[in-house]
């Protein structure tokens, strides 16, 4: 484990909306890079949604993640199950390469956890039809409401908000 050996992992960020190929280049990056982990920020959502809210248990995220990838051996990577739609506590070791992946992590008050960051350059409207297609393709689920009354504003708000392309260390362009 890189915390165990004395190693300090490589923390990358890899924001955009959602959509845009966050969770693709993540899964090409694990076969690039040695020793990879992921860890997914929608795997700390909270329920239930409330409208236009960025719904993620941020404070959890920070604590159970962020401040422990550089000096544990292992860190929480889920705490909510999308299967039972219930409460989970998994965990992975922290490996040499550790890939944060979610809308949201540009934030700058996060910015002292990531040794690089990636903003997924997609224009918010076809991020949104992307998401929405992937939902009911890949899993059989309509989200079109939570796309359009949850997670589509609270992602602009946070893109107005924060203009996390302009913090990013590359664009990486997916369309």
């Amino acid at each position: 484990m890189a915390a165990a050996a004395g190693i300090s992992p490589f923390v990358i960020a890899v924001d955009g909306f959602g959509g845009a190929g966050k969770s693709s280049l993540c899964r090409r990056l694990i076969e690039l890079l040695p020793d990879c982990g992921t860890i997914q920020i929608d795997d700390f959502i909270v329920f239930p949604h409330e409208p236009n809210v960025f719904d993620h248990d941020w404070h959890g995220i920070e604590d159970k993640v962020l401040k422990r990838l550089k000096r544990d051996e292992k860190v929480v990577t889920k705490t909510y199950d999308w299967h039972t739609l219930g409460p989970v506590a998994q965990t992975q070791p922290v490996r040499q390469y550790m890939l944060i992946d979610g809308i949201g992590v540009l934030d700058p008050k996060y910015a002292v956890y990531f040794d690089f960051k990636i903003w997924m350059d997609c224009p918010f409207e076809l991020s949104l039809e992307r998401g929405k297609r992937r939902d009911k393709v890949d899993q059989g689920a309509d989200h079109d409401e939570l796309w359009d009354t949850v997670w589509g504003p609270g992602e602009k708000q946070y893109f107005e908000r924060v203009r996390p392309d302009l913090l990013a260390d590359v664009l990486f362009r997916t369309y």
